[in-house]
């Protein structure tokens, strides 16, 4: 199960992983596939890349790729992706609670999901967390969490 991952913007370098990323995507096309695909790349202490596992479906990084450059014109260096974030509310007041983090795009609701609970709705979120860095990044996911939103099921 995939929870969740961060990335530090600036100091991950994607262009050095272009070839290995095209060459693969090269490869799985000419074999018949068409759509999106996340690559697991390992670096040795060589500096030799090696895709360790190819997820040919939208993957627990897709979204950060998604939202990589309105981040970073934000300011944003780090983000973290998770598809496990709930809270005991409807999505009318979650809406109103993180009005503050929504606006300054510090949370990113990408998708909500409403049901009954035995404490009454439950919306179960897949979001983006976001800050200047990796510190900040925390401090807004606490805020998030004295709020009401947890992680975890």
């Amino acid at each position: 199960v995939h929870l969740g991952g961060i990335i530090r913007f600036q100091e991950t370098e994607l262009s050095l992983f272009m070839p290995i990323i095209e060459a693969t995507a090269a490869n799985l096309h000419a074999h018949g596939y068409f759509g999106v695909v996340g690559l697991d790349i390992l670096v040795d202490r060589a500096g030799a890349q090696h895709v360790i596992d190819a997820n040919v479906r939208i993957n627990g990084s897709t979204p950060l790729c998604l939202q990589r450059q309105d981040l970073i014109s934000l300011g944003t260096d780090a983000a973290k992706y998770s598809t496990d974030y709930s809270i005991h509310a409807s999505l009318d007041t979650i809406l109103a609670r993180f009005k503050t983090e929504l606006d300054q795009r510090d949370f990113i609701i990408l998708s909500a999901l409403e049901y009954p609970s035995p404490r009454g709705i439950r919306t179960d979120i897949y979001g983006i967390v976001s800050g200047k860095d990796v510190n900040h990044m925390l401090q807004v996911e606490h805020r998030l969490a004295q709020k009401g939103l947890r992680t975890g099921a």
